[in-house]
């Protein structure tokens, strides 16, 4: 910078002459050439300002240029640098020097110098606090550029004094970048910070702080011409409407709207990457009313939009209160003392302003609140655009009723759009964030934070908007081109505060819970986000581009024992702690379980598992070498059970059985982790000692044992029999276990041999016998594992005896034998031949009979004898005995029971009731009732005694019941009724001598009735009753649901109901112009009254019905005084509305054209001669002279594409 300073005079000069384009120097960035004016700030600050003519961005790439290439760049450095933190004005405006009377260049006298230089101005205002406190400066002229060192360190504080600028003038060119303006105030015109009423205003990276308009439009700006802004913040802003007036009746509240931003009639702006936090918008309070006097005045505002009601005055003949404007609270109503007053009107207040109490006989009323309306941008029209801004914390508030005394009470304001609410224009929303704002009262939830009044579309270049609350929240509210809205969902932003850049902004949550704003937008063409961070091809939505959330898996490892493993853990920006407190994305751990913990440059913490385990292993111990007796296996056990095993035997597992004589070695591995032994196994050589399969000694027989081995080549071993002889061989005789010891080298070989005893010693099948038929029998020898084989040749352990015979047996076991025989005579059986089942009638027996031709039979009582009375039901058995051998046969014996028949108990029953007796059993063969054979029911309906018999199976069942029949007291009550308020009705049940009692409680044949309910009687005779009801209900008040003034648009037709509900007595119909329907349909303007009665009441209802102009109102003055004094010299129509087109003619009285124009704005002064529609008093001839002269306002409205066409006409007076 330095060389280019130096260079600035010479090379200035240059540029002038030969190039017709500007010059932008950064210390960062890339070279640029644009056909567009674009105020370009980086790190190095905006050094040169420029006009529309092509420029070229020149940005230095390193730290050091060489200086020829330095020089050769068309650079220009700041024209003027602020050198002193004070306020003062320029002492001699227009010199080209900078300097107040004290010499010192401040930030006001370089505006100033700027402002009439004739050329594009640079200012550099380095880091500081500036003061501003000699007022308001007025920029209405000048290209001026001003670059801040930073809006965190370059402040300009007004201190609350004034506001700072009121910028006009259709060839001034501004541009404010890097500084804040803190604490502007204006208590008498909109914009706490500035009004601007230029077409080329730029602000980059600006912040304003606590500024407000004690008017209530734009607590920082209120913007009557063109602007962009990119990546600014507005915060803590205040837009406050002015209060009612306390008197007669109280005053309305003024409005209250836009806390940060106002837009009014032929603005436009653009918002890029802007925040807006904690701005209100809050509405005048209402003032209160009075006990006497004139009414309050309404909240003023710097314009009639938005001003409130006047209020009423007490005893002046003016008691009805003035109207307020869009979003003023209405004044409250007065009255007239005395016999002959009465009470003032309040007025109603617009755009959810309170509506003004009206006055009573008695006393006034309070005004109405205000409207608090966009609680951080208002707009009344013109077009706004939004790229990227996020809205958090922003409130609408609305203005307090003023106190009534005696009058009605007035209402409170209503909030609407605690971030952004319109009256009219667009608004152009793309990848915007409006959530957590505030609209007190607003009939959308108190969370509102965005209002359309005019009722929208929002337009959208591609839409992706998040919106928490917004009235008729669905995408209609949006044009086609919108997408991808999210309405009601929250976008979860991190606390506002410094994530980085030149200002504070909201940050979208990467931690969790993920804010849906990531990668939720579109791309747009915006680059970078409000802290010069870029963009991505899928950009997030709001000011600020959120990191990459976090996304680490756990980390884990092992470790071998006094050893350390390299664990990494990293992410993009971020720094990690490990679980001993290091930091740094590498770290040497030993065992441990823990947790790491990632920060992100944003403040998220993310949690990482870390967990590395210790690898336990033991080193292997195989002991001393070692050897062993022949055959005799080693068994070698590494330890470290579950490790990986690799024996030079080539075993895998923990131990190896060693066989073969030799070195062996093993290797353990333990999850990476090595531990090694080896040993040294031998053996001796083997005597391969064998006795030979055991042997079975039959009964008194001898075998012969030898326990030496033929061929053996080696030393001879020496022998030891147990319990015997030291000698190979061995004769033994009785059975058991022999075992032989043969020794060589030290070493002994072992085996035995069982001698065992032959089981086959005795074979006795027993003696003959007799066996009765059935009774199993089985021959058995006594050894079930030999060969036993039978007299018909079969071979099993047993023999099942069946017939008379004679039975043998030959047993073998191995090579022993012997031999049995016997004889068996089977008993021929008995048959008693007794049925299975007979039955039997209760109370009756049955005889039971066993065939003859046993020698004894016996039953199961001890009874004898072949015959049996059985008087019980139950099984009978009987017992035959034929040649010792007893034979036994049953019976089963069943009681038959009578039919199940049952006719209940003796009844009473009431008259008219019937009785059916069922005597139906399962299975009966017949039904009788009073000895009449019929079917299995009886219907019965008088008095009498009813007998019944079933037989079923061949038995019989009689059952008897009583019936009586008692007469029920009837009666019948009247229709429902409706009763007129304070008629009583008798209710009769035309009883005599019988018990009634009512749902009242009360007790009597009648009773009086006045009150609507459902009346319940029920009569009682012996228990037999009859209950009847009837509903009573009371008439409603007849109630006319109309207002009292209506107006009708013309060409439209108005519909009136006044229609009584059913709970109101039938009513009779009469309107003054004898129609008898309760519907009338007007259109056009009069006074009528229609009459509604019924036979309990009559109501009349006056109302007045006034045709006007719908959508546009038009004021038009009735006079104007053009006599070049200043004051009330000109004359034109004013309306509150855009018209597609406009035409005014004024005619004298001779029916001459004397005035025409087409433009809304012209206006009259009177001359009648000279350019038609001129706007200035010397364009004519001469004057009209005074008089009356006639006017007709014509124009146009377009709702879509159909036109609408109002004509208005009227008079004007012109006075000298």
């Amino acid at each position: 910078m330095d060389a280019a300073h130096i260079a600035t005079t010479s090379i200035y000069g240059l540029l002038e002459a030969f190039v017709p384009f500007e010059c932008l120097f950064r210390a960062a960035g890339n070279v640029e050439i644009a056909g567009l004016r674009q105020p370009f700030a980086g790190a190095g600050g905006l050094y040169v300002a420029s006009s529309t003519m092509p420029k070229i961005h020149v940005v230095l790439r390193g730290a050091i240029l060489p200086l020829n290439l330095l020089l050769s760049l068309p650079l220009l450095s700041q024209d003027y640098t602020v050198d002193s933190v004070q306020d003062g004005v320029d002492a001699t405006p227009g010199d080209g020097v900078c300097a107040s009377a004290a010499g010192v260049c401040t930030f006001r006298a370089a505006l100033q110098e700027a402002a009439v230089a004739g050329a594009p101005q640079v200012i550099a205002l380095p880091s500081g606090t500036y003061n501003w406190t000699l007022g308001q400066l007025d920029l209405d002229e000048g290209q001026i550029t001003v670059n801040g060192d930073g809006a965190r360190t370059t402040i300009v504080d007004a201190e609350g004094n004034s506001r700072f600028f009121e910028i006009s003038g259709g060839s001034t060119v501004l541009t404010f970048a890097e500084f804040e303006l803190r604490n502007g105030v204006d208590a008498n015109d909109p914009g706490g910070a500035f009004e601007n009423d230029c077409d080329d205003l730029t602000l980059t990276r600006m912040v304003f702080r606590d500024c407000e308009s004690r008017v209530g439009f734009g607590g920082a700006i209120h913007n009557r011409g063109a602007m962009e802004l990119q990546g600014c913040l507005f915060i803590g802003c205040i837009a406050d409407g002015d209060d009612g007036n306390n008197g007669g009746g109280g005053g309305g509240g003024a409005l209250g709207a836009g806390g940060a931003v106002s837009s009014w009639q032929g603005s436009s702006s653009t918002f890029e990457n802007c925040t807006f936090t904690g701005c209100i918008a809050r509405g005048g309070d209402g003032g209160n009313a009075g006990g006497g006097g004139g009414g309050g005045q309404g909240g003023t505002s710097f314009s009639n939009f938005g001003r409130g009601g006047d209020g009423g005055d007490i005893g002046f003949g003016n008691e009805d209160a003035g109207a307020a404007n869009v979003g003023g609270g209405g004044g409250g109503g007065g009255y007239i003392p005395g016999w002959f007053g009465g009470p003032g009107n309040g007025t109603i207040g617009l755009m959810f302003g309170g509506n003004g109490g009206n006055g009573d006989n008695n006393g006034a009323a309070g005004g109405g609140g205000a409207a608090g309306f966009g609680g951080a941008f208002f707009s009344r029209a013109g077009s706004h655009a939004f790229r990227h801004c996020t809205f958090s914390g922003n409130q609408a508030i609305p203005g307090v009723a003023g106190n009534s005394v005696g009058g009605t009470a007035a209402q409170d304001g209503t909030g609407r759009g605690g971030a952004i609410g319109t009256y009219a224009g667009t608004i152009t929303l793309d990848n915007c964030i409006l959530y957590g704002n505030t609209a007190i009262g607003s009939p959308a939830g108190e969370d509102e934070d965005l209002f359309l009044f005019s009722g929208g579309p929002i337009l959208s270049d591609a839409g992706n908007n998040i919106i928490g609350v917004m009235e008729d929240a669905d995408e209609t509210v949006f044009d086609a081109a919108s997408i991808g809205n999210q309405i009601g969902l929250d976008p979860i932003l991190l606390p506002f505060g410094d994530y980085g850049g030149p200002t504070d902004a909201f940050m979208i949550s990467t931690c969790d819970p993920l804010s849906p704003a990531i990668d939720g937008g579109a791309a747009i063409g915006v680059t970078e986000d409000q802290r010069g961070e870029p963009r991505d091809a899928n950009p997030d939505i709001g000011a600020i581009e959120g990191p990459e959330p976090v996304d680490l898996d756990p980390v884990s490892g092992q470790v071998c024992p006094g050893e350390t493993v390299e664990l990494t853990l990293s992410w993009p920006g971020a720094t990690t702690t490990w679980p001993d407190g290091f930091e740094g994305e590498t770290w040497d751990a030993p065992v441990v379980s823990g947790v790491a913990t990632v920060t992100t440059a944003e403040g998220c913490e993310e949690e990482v598992d870390v967990e590395v385990t210790g690898i336990q292993i033991d080193m292997p111990d195989l002991g001393p070498d070692q050897t062993v007796c022949p055959g005799q296996p080693v068994t070698l056990d590494a330890g470290n059970p579950g490790a990986v095993f690799a024996w030079s035997t080539g075993a895998f597992s923990q131990s190896a059985t060693v066989l073969d004589s030799g070195l062996v070695e093993v290797q353990v591995n333990v999850q990476g982790c090595i531990a090694e032994d080896e040993v040294h196994i031998g053996f001796y050589d083997t005597y391969p000692l064998e006795l030979g399969p055991d042997v079975v000694l039959c009964e008194g027989e001898s075998v012969g044992l030898d326990a030496e081995l033929t061929g053996w080549v080696g030393l001879p071993p020496n022998f030891q029999w147990q319990a015997g002889p030291n000698a190979a061989e061995y004769e033994v005789s009785l059975p058991g276990t022999y075992t032989v010891t043969a020794e060589l080298n030290g070493c002994t070989t072992t085996d035995a041999i069982d001698v065992t005893a032959s089981p086959l010693n005795t074979l006795d099948l027993g003696v003959d016998q007799v066996l009765c038929p059935g009774t199993p029998f089985a021959l058995d020898p006594g050894y079930p594992t030999a060969v036993c084989t039978w007299q018909d040749g079969s071979v099993a352990p047993t023999f099942d005896v069946v017939n008379t015979g004679i039975y043998s047996v030959n047993v073998a076991i191995g090579d022993c034998q012997a031999n049995d025989q016997v004889f068996i005579e089977v008993v021929t059986p008995f048959n008693a031949d007794l049925p299975a089942t007979t039955t039997f009638c209760a109370g009756d027996s049955v005889l039971l009979f066993a065939a003859f031709g046993a020698s004894n039979y016996q039953w199961q009582d001890g009874a004898s004898g072949n015959q049996y009375w059985a008087t019980l039901p139950g099984t009978y058995t009987v017992s035959s005995t034929q040649d010792g051998c007893t034979f036994t046969d049953d019976i089963l014996v069943i009681e038959q029971a009578p039919p199940a028949l049952d006719l209940g108990p003796d009844l009473t029953l009431c008259e008219g009731e019937v009785m059916v007796l069922d005597g139906a059993v399962a299975g009966a063969d017949y039904v009788v009732f009073n000895d009449s054979l019929t079917t299995s029911t009886l219907e019965v309906t008088v008095t009498g005694t009813f007998t019944a018999e079933v037989a079923a199976q061949g038995c019989i069942a009689r059952d008897t019941v009583e019936v009586e029949f008692r007469p029920v007291p009837v009666f019948d009550l009247p229709a429902d009724t409706l009763l007129c308020p304070g008629d009583v009705l008798v209710v009769e049940t035309g009883l005599e001598d019988v018990l009634v009692t009512w749902s009242t409680g009360e007790v009597g044949t009648s009773i009086e009735v006045n009150q609507p309910a459902n009346y319940v009687a029920t009569s009682q005779i012996s228990g037999c009753q009859h209950v009847d009801s009837m509903a009573v209900a009371i008439s409603s008040s007849i109630v006319i649901p109309l207002a009292v003034d209506y107006e009708l648009c013309l060409d439209d037709s108005l519909e009136l109901i006044v229609l009584q509900g059913p709970e109101v007595y039938p009513c009779s119909y009469r309107w003054d112009d004898g129609n008898f329907q309760p519907i009338r349909i007007f259109n056009r303007s009069g006074v009528h009254a229609v009459e509604v009665a019924n036979v309990c009441d009559t109501m009349t209802h006056v109302l007045q019905i006034q045709q006007v102009v719908c959508g546009c109102e038009i004021y038009v003055p009735t006079a104007f005084t053009p006599n070049n004094d200043g004051k009330n010299d000109a004359w034109k129509p004013v309306l509150d509305c855009e018209p597609f087109s406009y035409k005014v003619v004024v005619w004298d009285r001779w029916g001459r054209p004397v005035f025409t124009s087409t433009d809304p704005e012209d206006v009259w002064y009177g001359q009648v001669e000279g350019t038609e529609g001129s706007k200035t008093r010397e364009s004519g001839n001469y004057y009209a002279i005074d008089g009356v002269y006639m006017w007709e306002v014509v124009i146009e409205l377009r709702k879509g594409r159909v036109p609408e066409v109002f004509r208005q006409n009227g008079v004007v007076q012109i006075l000298r």
